[in-house]
């Protein structure tokens, strides 16, 4: 098949049914006690579904072959093996970014998804995130630039693309780096173990953390992981004053990131953070309740780094 014509088979047959998939998958989204179940606590997007070969299959299907939500019901049956197959890869691409961040001769006791050191930064928005919201992270800022017919792109770029504007975002990848050493520095302060320290045990053991160049009266009180995050944020403040971040990067840290919030009556997946109006709607729409209310209905989709008090 030459190139034009994969190109106009993606941008019409394929797009088509990826949008069809893209329906089923916030159907299935919305039913948590719905038929498959699955043990994995964050599900892909429905970009790395589409991607799954059962799924992929049936959307590469022939031209002659109508493809309708119900189509896709034989993947969805195969569903639960392939997600715990793909949270297996990607845990194990967040261990080796760990794991490249250790300080030299440092060697980590217990399971390096439950220690506190285990902390990401995301190289395009920046924020800092433990590990099962690294997992469900999908940045905004990371996205395709331009149109989808760049003439400069090469085939593959067009088709990806392509996939790209039809269901929202691109299959998952780490772009994350370590903010161990940064963790390390922060667990110590709090006369804790850096090697064998855990979330869990941070959470029952740490005290309070306050920052007297933010607030001198000391009355504002943090988490010790609200404390890590003003850590991070200091540092690259200080970095961006000195020039060494571009001008974007510089104004999304001179402030707070737009907060998002994520459905407590769906299963969580990637990508699933939205602005409070767009929950609303979406909870309203959905579900069908209309006396939506925070902590019942949704939470911040980031909710593993408590406010300050």
């Amino acid at each position: 098949m030459s190139e034009m014509r994969t190109i106009r088979m993606e941008e019409t047959l394929y797009n088509s049914r990826r949008r069809v998939l893209l329906q089923a998958w916030v159907d299935f989204l919305g039913e948590p006690a719905s038929f498959p179940n699955t043990d994995v606590d964050v599900l892909p997007h429905v970009a790395d579904v589409a991607r799954f070969k059962p799924f992929d299959d049936i959307i590469r299907s022939p031209p002659h072959v109508v493809v309708e939500r119900d189509t896709f019901l034989p993947a969805f049956v195969a569903l639960p093996n392939l997600v715990r197959n793909w949270r297996r890869q990607v845990d194990q691409q967040l261990a080796a970014i760990i794991t490249n961040g250790y300080p030299k001769e440092y060697a980590p006791a217990g399971d390096i998804r439950q220690l506190a050191t285990s902390v990401f930064v995301c190289n395009t928005c920046e924020q800092l995130f433990f590990w099962i919201d690294a997992v469900a992270h999908n940045c905004s800022l990371d996205f395709p630039k331009g149109s989808s017919k760049e003439k400069n792109d090469s085939f593959k770029e067009q088709v990806a693309r392509i996939a790209y504007y039809s269901l929202g975002s691109s299959p998952w990848s780490p772009k994350f780096r370590s903010s161990t050493v940064l963790a390390i520095h922060v667990i110590r302060s709090c006369c804790q173990d850096p090697r064998t320290a855990t979330l869990a045990h941070m959470d029952n053991t740490s005290g309070p953390f306050y920052c007297f160049a933010c607030h001198p009266d000391g009355k504002t009180v943090m988490h010790w992981r609200k404390g890590l995050e003003h850590n991070h944020l200091h540092n690259n403040r200080d970095q961006a004053f000195e020039g060494s971040k571009s001008r974007l990067q510089s104004q999304l840290l001179s402030g707070r990131p737009p907060r998002t919030y994520r459905c407590l009556l769906c299963r969580r997946s990637v990508g699933a953070g939205r602005l409070l109006r767009s929950m609303t709607c979406h909870i309203e729409e959905q579900h069908g309740i209309f006396s939506v209310r925070e902590g019942i209905h949704y939470v911040k989709e980031i909710d593993s780094i408590p406010d300050p008090i």
